[in-house]
C-alpha cells in the first residue's frame, strides 16, 4: 500500500496523471535502448514499472530494483514479479550491492532529492562495471517551479560538472524541449511563484507551476538547445 504522502511523488500506473506516467516512462525507453543483454540496476525504483519495462522491453539480462522505501518495494513485488527481475530495499547512497557488477545503471528524478548528491553520484560509479552506462536524469533547474521534496537542483552547467567529475565520457540530452513563447510564459510564471507571498499563492500561482500541468505536451529527447528542455538526462560511460 503507497501512503498518501508517497503518491506525491511516486509514480504509480493508472493513478498518476497521464502526461506525468508518460514523460517517466519516456526516460525508460530511452534507457531500454541501452540495455539488451545486460544486467542492469534501476536506483530509486519506485514502484517498479520502469525496471520491469526495461526488462521486457530492453531485453535485459536481468534487472535489479533498489528503493528506501519499504510500501514501494512491496507494490513492485506484488505488481511486477518475474524471472531475472529483484526488487529489494536500499538507500542510494549507501547501497547493498558489489562493486562493478552491472553494465547499466540508471537512476530517475533521484539525484534532486538528495543533500549529499555527492555520495549518491560515487555509490553508481562503484556499482558499474568499466566501460559500463551510467543514465541519469533530473530537473533543469533554469525552468524548475516550486517542488518542496526537491533538495539540489542543477543547471546544464552543474549537472554536467558533477557529471565529469567522474566520468570521461559523458553526453547530456534534454527532454520535454520549450521553443520561445513557452519559455517566456514559464519564466514569468516561476517567478510569480518565488515572490508572491506563500500565504496568497493558492489564489494567484497556477496550479501548473507548483504541481505540473496535467495538460501539458511531453516531448521527446533532443541533444541540441539542451538548456531549454524541462529535464536534463545524462548519458556517461565509466
Amino acid at each position: 500500500m503507497i501512503s498518501e504522502h508517497e503518491s506525491i511523488e511516486r509514480i504509480i500506473p493508472g493513478a498518476t496523471e497521464k502526461p506525468l506516467f508518460e514523460e517517466h516512462m519516456m526516460r525508460y525507453e530511452f534507457a531500454a535502448r541501452h540495455a539488451k543483454g545486460k544486467r542492469v540496476a534501476d536506483i530509486a525504483c519506485g514502484t517498479g514499472y520502469g525496471a520491469h519495462h526495461i526488462l521486457n522491453h530492453g531485453r535485459a539480462e536481468s534487472v535489479v530494483g533498489i528503493d528506501i522505501s519499504e510500501d514501494a518495494i512491496g507494490y513492485a513485488k506484488e505488481h511486477y514479479s518475474a524471472d531475472n527481475l529483484d526488487f529489494m530495499i536500499g538507500d542510494a547512497t549507501s547501497l547493498p550491492l558489489d562493486n562493478e557488477v552491472f553494465d547499466l545503471v540508471v537512476s530517475f528524478e533521484t539525484i534532486e532529492h538528495i543533500r549529499h548528491y555527492e555520495m549518491y553520484l560515487r555509490e553508481m560509479h562503484r556499482i558499474l562495471k568499466p566501460g559500463g552506462t551510467f543514465i541519469v536524469s533530473t530537473p533543469n533547474k533554469k525552468w524548475s517551479g516550486e517542488n518542496p521534496y526537491h533538495i539540489s537542483e542543477f543547471t546544464l552547467s552543474d549537472f554536467r560538472e558533477v557529471l565529469d567529475d567522474l566520468y570521461t565520457d559523458v553526453r547530456i540530452y534534454g527532454q520535454d524541449h520549450r521553443g520561445f513563447l513557452k519559455r517566456v510564459r514559464l519564466r514569468l510564471e516561476i517567478i510569480m511563484a518565488r515572490v508572491i507571498p506563500e500565504k496568497m499563492k493558492d489564489m494567484l500561482v497556477p496550479d501548473r507551476v507548483r504541481r505540473g500541468s496535467p495538460n501539458r505536451q511531453i516531448g521527446g529527447f533532443v541533444d541540441e538547445d539542451v538548456s531549454n528542455c524541462m529535464s536534463l538526462v545524462g548519458v556517461c560511460v565509466k
